[in-house]
Formats: C-alpha cells, sequence, structure tokens
C-alpha cells in the first residue's frame, strides 16, 4: 500500500549529472561545481545569508529599546556588511564570522570599550546614551536607584518622582525624556 506518491517529476537524470560531476571533481566546495546546478541551487547561500540577516535584523529591533545608541551602531554594521556580502567584497565564511560576532555583541547588549565603573548593562547604557560621560551616567545611575520605589514602571505618580530626581542632571526635557524611557526599559532599575 502506497500512502505517498510524489507530484514532481523524477530528478534522475539530475541526480546522474550530479553525481558525475562529483566523482570526476573530488574536491568538496569546488566553485565549478555550483556553477552546473541548477539556479534554485545556486541562490541557496543567498538565501541563507538573506535569513540570517532577517533575524540579527529582528534581535536588534526588538533590543533597540534597551540600549538605543548602541543598537543604531548595530544595525549600521549590519547594513554595511549586507552591502559588502551583496557586492561580493567579502567572501562567504568572513561574513558568517563578522555576523557571528555581531551577534554575539547584540545579545549582550553593549560593546567592549567601557570604563571599569560601567559594571552592569544599565549603567552602560547609559553610558552609551550620554554621549560617554561616565560622572553623568553614574549620577543618574545613583539617583535611579536612591528614589525608584517598587513597581514604578506603569505608575504615574512613582515615575513622576523618578523623572523628579533625574530634573538637575539634564537642561533639555527632551534628553531626559529619552533616557527615562531608556531607564524604563532596563531590568535592573
Amino acid at each position: 500500500m502506497i500512502r505517498y506518491r510524489s507530484r514532481r517529476p523524477p530528478d534522475t537524470v539530475l541526480r546522474g549529472r550530479l553525481r558525475d560531476l562529483a566523482n570526476a571533481r573530488r574536491r568538496f566546495g569546488d566553485q565549478r561545481l555550483e556553477d552546473d546546478l541548477p539556479e534554485a541551487s545556486k541562490r541557496k547561500r543567498e538565501n541563507i545569508a538573506e535569513a540570517i540577516e532577517n533575524n540579527v535584523r529582528k534581535l536588534i529591533i526588538k533590543e533597540t529599546p534597551v540600549n538605543p545608541r548602541f543598537y543604531e551602531k548595530m544595525s549600521d554594521l549590519l547594513s554595511d556588511l549586507v552591502l559588502q556580502r551583496r557586492n561580493d567584497a567579502i567572501e562567504y565564511a568572513e561574513y558568517l564570522e563578522r555576523i557571528k560576532e555581531m551577534v554575539t555583541q547584540a545579545k549582550a547588549g553593549h560593546g567592549n570599550v567601557y570604563p571599569e565603573s560601567m559594571t552592569t548593562a544599565g549603567k552602560k547604557a547609559l553610558f552609551d546614551n550620554l554621549d560617554g560621560d561616565e560622572d553623568l551616567a553614574m549620577k543618574v545611575d545613583q539617583a535611579v536607584r536612591d528614589t525608584a520605589p517598587f513597581g514604578w514602571r506603569g505608575n504615574a505618580m512613582k515615575e513622576r518622582k523618578i523623572r523628579r530626581s533625574l530634573e538637575p542632571f539634564f537642561d533639555d526635557p527632551v534628553k531626559m525624556e529619552r533616557i527615562f524611557e531608556i531607564l524604563k526599559n532596563q531590568n535592573e532599575y
């Protein structure tokens, strides 16, 4: 009893041709072998690369509220890397290695160059978004830690209390609100 019968035409001719080519050219990954394949198979690497790019872009978009400045840089780096790959400026293996490094940094949520006092993800996000002002980042961090009551997110009165604690550090209310939103998206506060 046959439960499944393929509706595709048999590809025995293609399989035989591929087997003959593989036997003639024993090297694994021979570029000439790829040239003889159907167009759909040639695009396989392209499809994999695009899937990887989409997943990394999704991660960047998801994590942007936590540290906008850092993830904007990551997004720019990804765009440059995609452009290089599309222009065949880099090899596929090098591309995969760079993507791996980028994902590692993106999952960590920060780069590698921070002063010693920037020990937590929240401090690093403040440092990045306060233009590298270590002193201001430490003051804002301490002010929030001193004034943030339990369950302050979503509670207008408690959020107002935190905003008031930030007012002495910022002349520009727009910048203060941007930093407040970053603090709100950080899990440690």
